[in-house]
């Protein structure tokens, strides 16, 4: 389980499949156990709460989006709005996709260094292409879906999380607010200018 403070009143919770099978949600009917959800909900909030320092007394919203191959982002937002009864507030849980199939395969990386050792290794598999962009002193390396399938991506991802991490951030936020540094080919090119 993975956390960030986005803002005072609004956390967000990354759950992998494997998080949520240990919690004991492993199949679709699952969601709709209303009970169980809510009791695996309080204590994900909880623990979240001590180490976020978040207060999550009082009202809350709840967002759940699914992330194909990854997991689930839960985004938790006080609010100012009352609600009559604590004690009976039911979760309507809304599993939809917040990523497209198209998007690329993204991966975190803290160092640059980080990011070339990859690339040696990826480049003795043939793997050449990719975008490298920088954002919030992180390296994003994006794997394009048009070239790489997802059973491509699962084969090599065991490689590349011994350098990163798969992460929630989409091409358009990184499009938007990074920095471009490899816009094509970026593994053949770190290989090219850093090796």
């Amino acid at each position: 389980m993975r956390l960030e403070r986005l803002a005072y009143d609004k956390m967000k919770i990354f759950l992998t499949y494997d998080d949520l099978d240990q919690r004991g949600i492993s199949t679709e009917n699952t969601w709709f156990d209303t009970p169980v959800i809510d009791e695996v909900f309080r204590d994900m909030i909880t623990e979240a709460s001590v180490k976020l320092d978040f207060d999550p007394d009082g009202p809350i919203v709840v967002e759940v989006y699914s992330v194909p191959s990854q997991g689930i982002v839960i985004i938790v937002t006080k609010t100012e709005e009352l609600v009559e009864d604590h004690d009976e507030i039911s979760m309507d849980w809304d599993i939809s996709s917040a990523v497209s199939s198209t998007d690329p395969f993204i991966y975190r990386f803290e160092s640059l260094d980080d990011v070339i050792h990859l690339a040696v290794e990826l480049s003795r598999i043939n793997v050449q292409e990719g975008q490298l962009y920088s954002y919030e002193n992180n390296y994003y390396l994006l794997f394009p879906t048009e070239i790489y399938s997802t059973d491509e991506m699962l084969y090599y991802e065991p490689l590349i999380q011994e350098y990163g991490n798969r992460t929630t951030h989409t091409k358009a936020l990184l499009e938007a607010y990074g920095n471009p540094i490899i816009v094509k080919n970026a593994v053949k090119n770190l290989i090219k200018y850093f090796c």
